[in-house]
């Protein structure tokens, strides 16, 4: 620990000078490259540098000095290939970490960590995966989908979603690349990239509502793609909605319930009603916690809190008390 203060130290007197005369000059020496380049091959090294990038976070010239680093990242990737997979995570989370920043988009860099991949661990994947969306080239990106693709490498379509979510760039243009490309990607990527859009994007109702009816869909990516319409109103969805509330699948009424909390009307009002009569408790939970969150009236409540069926009286009572709602 002391040995990496004091190399951490070292590392932000250097930086400190360089940013220095970067406000002179806009450009350092080569000298200083190549002390990086020969310095950051070792990974302690590389782990100080950037405790001591972290010291400058809030500093107007850490970009600037930042930019003047992408020959030190190329000569990196290439040395990394002969380290262990957890050195070469720490170096692509480090990428992942800065090259915005630094806007390091040299094709070169991203060419060679998608070469890392081979025999990857998941946690080597998920950080060369986080450098790759720091990449405004969507290719990289698509790139490496199509990898785990054809090598049949899962990888969770929420860290697919959640690392997406870091594309510092125009996230439109991305999503549409990615969603014109989907037939290429294996399950799981598609899965992620549903998420993407629902955080993301509010311009997929029409494509979404028209796959949503399609007689073939999987099951998973049914359920997603009646999430976006919980997250993005959409008028035409409704009837559909209302008709999943009735599907023979639990998974798709316990989802259905719970988007219809977004669509108050009295179809939807009666059908959430019905559903809390459901056999299945999550279904009845998302419906009683719908009618809650649409605001529903006394009135239009009371008819089931004095009705005959015991589990939807339960039910609607529980979540009315968690709200510090008491109707008698």
């Amino acid at each position: 620990m002391r040995r990496q203060n004091k190399l951490k130290q070292q590392f932000i007197i250097m930086i400190s000078e360089k940013q220095n005369l970067l406000l002179e000059e806009q450009y350092f020496d080569r000298q200083h490259i190549e002390v990086l380049k020969n310095q950051l091959v070792n990974l302690n090294k590389l782990i100080s540098f950037e405790k001591a990038l972290a010291h400058f976070e809030e500093n107007e010239q850490l970009p600037i000095y930042l930019s003047q680093l992408e020959p030190v990242i190329k000569s990196l990737v290439i040395e990394y290939q002969q380290k262990d997979q957890m050195e070469q995570a720490y170096l692509a989370k480090f990428i992942a970490t800065y090259a915005a920043k630094g806007k390091w988009h040299h094709p070169f860099i991203y060419k060679t960590l998608v070469a890392y991949l081979e025999n990857a661990t998941i946690y080597l994947r998920e950080n060369i995966l986080l450098a790759t969306y720091q990449q405004p080239d969507s290719k990289w990106i698509i790139s490496v989908f199509r990898y785990l693709t054809d090598n049949q490498l899962f990888h969770h379509p929420k860290l697919i979603q959640d690392g997406l979510l870091n594309y510092p760039y125009d996230y439109d243009s991305l999503i549409d690349e990615l969603w014109e490309k989907r037939d290429t990607f294996h399950q799981p990527i598609v899965l992620g990239l549903i998420g993407y859009i629902t955080y993301k994007s509010d311009r997929y109702k029409e494509v979404f509502y028209q796959l949503l009816q399609e007689n073939q869909l999987d099951l998973e990516e049914k359920i997603r793609l009646i999430r976006y319409f919980r997250r993005h109103y959409y008028e035409k969805a409704e009837s559909l909605l209302l008709d999943l509330a009735n599907d023979k699948q639990d998974e798709i009424r316990i989802v259905a319930v719970n988007a219809l909390s977004k669509y108050h009307s009295e179809r939807v009002i009666s059908t959430l009603k019905r559903a809390l009569t459901d056999s299945n408790f999550y279904v009845r939970r998302n419906a009683s916690q719908s009618l809650l969150e649409m605001g529903v009236s006394e009135s239009e409540l009371l008819d089931v809190l004095h009705g005959h069926d015991r589990y939807a009286k339960e039910m609607l009572r529980y979540h009315l008390q968690l709200e510090g709602r008491i109707f008698k």
